[in-house]
């Protein structure tokens, strides 16, 4: 039996406790028979507490030996007082072993004392146990140790096993108003039989408590199916962390849930719930989770969720929530994770976001918020991922995100943004991607960008940047993902690029980019996929596997490109090809074919002038 004892729960009601028994003890006449006040101790731990007698080695078969004990019960709690330097005793122990049985049976393998209220047996132990066997103690003394305390115990028994009976009760009752009876998930939820006082709700699948109440229930992932119409918010008043993620719970979310005063922590998120998120929300003061995302909310979201004070996690994505970001979360200074994306808001980010110092990620993604990113936002220091991407935010890129020196992730994609991007970012040096693909910017690719040397994913595509490709970012040793593609670039592609060695995506298509591809591309051994299509490069193309899997659609749009790939003209000899970074290539070639073809011009001017000097001495003998 899983069962928590909240009567030895504090120090102040073990002093109460144990006073009392003193007090009856002096009132009886009875001589002190122990020097220091009653304590309840565990023989693991000296924190007050109630152990559920089904350890191994049993506490009281490892520490008295002659009484015969199941251990492998688990309807036996045992709570032990001890005291120190008794003149006559010696150093002791009590142990009160007490029977709590949930089918009513009685255990009759301990000696049952003539005490009629549970408790089954009090142990001593001391230096001297025979003499403490032969001690005469008589019941009177028993029942002034014994039965004070007992009378709280027993007092404090009944309102755990009441408590827990009525907690067991709702929760069943939930369970039968689910659509799909036999949840598998649920199956330990059942009625004991006829006969049993006590239900277990502690003991089942999912359901965890403290102090004999239930305090968490964890049925994540767990197949059920149904509403929460029925879900006994008002039973469970200790619960304080509730997940049922992952299941197929639909309807709304009821305003009970308000009922859950002490919860810490909600979780209905991946599941099919609709409706408006309820104000009642607001009056779980002690909320620091709360996970509704992926669901069908609409509506607003309720300003009383400001009132939420010790919230640290707001998770609301993938629903349909509506209106614009709420400034009155600004209110929850303890929040360190937001996440509103893929939801229909509208607004601006609003300033006082900069106020949220403990914040590590905000996530407003794939809404409709428009207006500037507020420059506020670079006082989060503690930030680690800012994603802002398919949104219709416009203006520049604030220099002050540049002291966001704990960064990861900066996902600013698929907005309006326009200008130059500042240099400052290529301060950021925890960046590991970094996307700003399908904006406005302009300008030059700032070189400060090589200085990120933790980059992994770099996405630039989909501009208006200029000028030449900085040959800084050839340090990005890091790199594995790198797109240009589709920007107004000019000038050569950097022979630093070959410095790229775990580069595996290189796309530089739809540029103005001019002069030949470096031979060095054949040294990048993990390039799997390379784009220079539409560009005006030229000359011949090296080796490169990426490049030859790749084909004609990687390279096409080149008009000068030559090579043996399908599609390209081949490389001629007499081709007028003004490109610097070929010349070596077309060189070796020259060299290869001309240096027979002069053997063989060589060989045609002897033959003919031994045949001209053969035919003058035949003219001539007497030469």
């Amino acid at each position: 039996m899983n069962m928590h004892c909240s009567f030895l729960n504090t120090s102040s009601y073990l002093y109460n406790a144990s006073t009392t028994v003193k007090r009856r003890r002096a009132e009886m006449g009875v001589g002190l028979m122990m020097h220091s006040s009653f304590t309840v101790f565990n023989y693991k731990k000296s924190n007050p507490v109630c152990k559920t007698f089904s350890s191994k080695p049993c506490f009281l078969r490892q520490h008295f030996p002659s009484p015969k004990i199941r251990c492998k019960k688990r309807n036996f709690l045992f709570f032990a007082i001890s005291s120190r330097k008794n003149a006559s005793l010696g150093s002791f122990y009590m142990v009160f072993v007490i029977r709590v049985s949930s089918d009513g049976s009685k255990e009759r393998d301990l000696k049952q004392t003539d005490f009629d209220f549970g408790i089954e047996r009090v142990f001593f132990k001391g230096r001297d146990r025979n003499s403490m066997a032969k001690s005469s103690l008589d019941k009177s003394l028993y029942i002034v140790l014994v039965f004070p305390l007992f009378v709280l115990l027993h007092d404090s028994l009944c309102v755990a096993s009441s408590k827990s009976n009525e907690q067991a009760e709702a929760l069943l009752k939930w369970k039968a108003s689910l659509p799909l009876k036999n949840q598998s998930s649920l199956t330990s939820w059942i009625v004991p039989p006829n006969n049993a006082t006590i239900l277990e709700p502690c003991t089942w699948d999912g359901i965890y408590c403290k102090d004999g109440s239930v305090s968490r229930i964890s049925l994540a992932n767990s197949g059920i199916v149904g509403t929460l119409h029925e879900f006994p918010f008002s039973s469970l008043r200790n619960l304080a962390y509730l997940y049922l993620s992952s299941n197929k719970l639909y309807g709304s979310i009821p305003s009970q849930v308000s009922q859950l005063t002490k919860l810490i922590y909600l979780d209905l998120s991946y599941n099919q719930l609709s409706g408006n998120i309820p104000p009642e929300i607001g009056l779980l003061t002690h909320l620091e989770g709360l996970e509704l995302g992926y669901n069908g909310l609409n509506g607003s979201i309720t300003q009383e969720v400001g009132k939420l004070k010790s919230l640290k996690e707001l998770s609301l994505f993938s629903n349909n929530l509506e209106g614009p970001i709420p400034t009155f979360l600004e209110n929850c200074s303890n929040m360190t994770y937001l996440d509103l994306h893929n939801n229909l808001l509208t607004g601006s980010i609003p300033p006082t976001f900069g106020k949220l110092k403990r914040l590590t990620m905000i996530s407003l993604s794939k809404n409709q918020i428009s207006g500037p990113i507020p420059k506020s936002l670079g006082g989060l220091t503690k930030l680690t991922h800012l994603l802002l991407h398919s949104n219709h935010l416009s203006g520049s890129i604030p220099k002050e995100l540049g002291n966001l020196f704990s960064l990861v992730y900066l996902e600013l994609d698929k907005n309006k943004l326009n200008g130059s991007v500042p240099g400052s970012i290529g301060k950021l040096k925890s960046l590991g991607e970094m996307r700003l693909n399908d904006n406005r910017l302009s300008g030059l690719i700032p070189p400060e960008f090589g200085s990120i040397t933790d980059l992994w994913h770099l996405d630039l595509s989909s501009n208006k940047f200029g000028y030449p490709i900085p040959q800084e970012l050839g340090n990005l040793i890091n790199l594995i993902y790198l797109s240009l593609s589709n920007n107004l670039l000019i000038g050569d592609i950097p022979s630093s690029i070959s410095g790229l060695k775990n580069v595996e995506n290189l796309n530089l298509s739809h540029n103005k980019l001019s002069g030949g591809i470096p031979e060095s591309f054949s040294g990048m051994p993990k390039l799997s996929s390379i784009d220079v299509s539409y560009n005006k490069l030229q000359g011949p193309i090296p080796y490169s596997k990426a490049i030859e899997d790749a084909g004609f659609k990687a390279l096409r749009g080149n008009e000068k490109l030559c090579g043996d790939i399908e599609g390209l003209q081949s490389c001629r000899i007499d081709d007028s090809i003004d490109v610097e970074h070929s010349y070596t290539f077309t060189f070796n070639k020259f060299i290869v074919i001309l240096l027979p073809l002069l053997g063989v011009l060589l060989l045609v001017f002897a033959v003919t002038g031994i045949f001209i000097i053969r035919r003058k001495r035949k003219k001539d003998p007497q030469a």
